[in-house]
């Protein structure tokens, strides 16, 4: 008998509400067909803060997002006990999220310390729930876990800096593991990347300079075609992704495709909606969104004050 499959988001304080609106679809939706004493979820929560920042996260952690998650067991971790080099990253003047957006990767690897299970589901805070769902709907199967193929779609020049690092050479193809969030990672897989290197010192040391561009998904499937392919560690998987929101230079366009499309297969009970696109709304797309919503027994109104704030930095 396997052991639950957890859930790990890594949170910052930029990123509360989206981890607000996150944990309250899960309150709405996670194995909601139980009891809440029957509801049995594990959820680590590395949260990318340091000194007094921690202190402000922990109280809009306690203000706005821990109610929703009574049902389940809750872990908090925080990045100070990962013992990483973060001193290499330096905060940039013209875009501070940077710093947190490359070493929130490392995280969602150096979590796979703690974890007592198969594999493990990384969310991102912008991802939500709109349907029922558990990750006990995708079985451990003789030691696989699920994956949703794709096509390569990130820079090539990444995939190349990648194959140079773990001396392989392969070229993607429509098998590639589908990099948006929620996805499941390997529990031993990762654990046998972070300890190809001595400690997670030497680990952040080498992710900081393999690639100019990162991403850790990239990273962890050519790590597993390094170590005997994709398929030795998962099964192909339909998607319980739906479709996802994000900034784009059509936006309204998209705005009025996602919307129309944001409910429309039950297994795809996973959508997401990003910091940038929750930004680019206008007043009239911003209350649209909280009707539908509303119909969804989820609260749309939790970026006011996001929103009146917001600060569109490009990467």
């Amino acid at each position: 008998m396997h052991k639950n499959i957890p859930l790990v988001v890594i949170s910052c304080i930029r990123d509360i509400d989206m981890l607000t609106l996150q944990a309250h679809s899960l309150y709405v939706y996670y194995e909601s067909w139980l009891a809440d004493g029957q509801r049995s979820a594990d959820i680590y929560i590395v949260v990318n803060e340091s000194g007094n920042d921690v202190n402000t996260w922990n109280d809009r952690y306690r203000n706005s997002i821990e109610q929703w998650l009574k049902p389940f067991n809750v872990k908090l971790l925080y990045k100070d006990d990962f013992l990483g080099d973060w001193h290499l990253w330096i905060p940039s003047v013209v875009n501070p999220w940077a710093v947190g957006w490359e070493v929130q990767q490392i995280l969602k690897l150096a979590v796979a310390t703690h974890i007592d299970a198969p594999g493990y589901l990384i969310l991102d805070s912008q991802n939500f729930l709109v349907n029922l769902w558990s990750t006990k709907f995708y079985p451990v199967v003789d030691n696989k876990i699920p994956y949703r193929p794709a096509n390569f779609n990130m820079p090539i020049d990444m995939w190349q800096s990648y194959c140079r690092a773990l001396e392989i050479n392969i070229a993607p193809d429509e098998k590639t593991l589908n990099i948006c969030t929620p996805l499941f990672f390997h529990t031993k897989l990762v654990r046998s990347l972070l300890s190809s290197k001595k400690d997670l010192i030497e680990f952040t040391r080498w992710f900081k300079t393999i690639s100019n561009s990162k991403s850790e998904f990239t990273l962890y499937y050519l790590w597993a075609e390094k170590n005997g392919g994709i398929a030795k560690y998962h099964y192909e998987a339909p998607s319980w992704g739906g479709y996802y929101l994000r900034d784009n230079p059509n936006f309204d366009q998209e705005f009025k495709h996602y919307l129309s499309n944001l409910k429309t297969v039950a297994r795809h009970a996973w959508t997401s909606i990003n910091h940038r696109a929750w930004g680019d709304m206008n007043e009239q797309q911003y209350k649209e969104l909280q009707v539908e919503l509303d119909k969804l027994h989820l609260y749309g109104g939790y970026f006011d004050d996001y929103r009146s704030s917001y600060v569109n930095i490009k990467f």
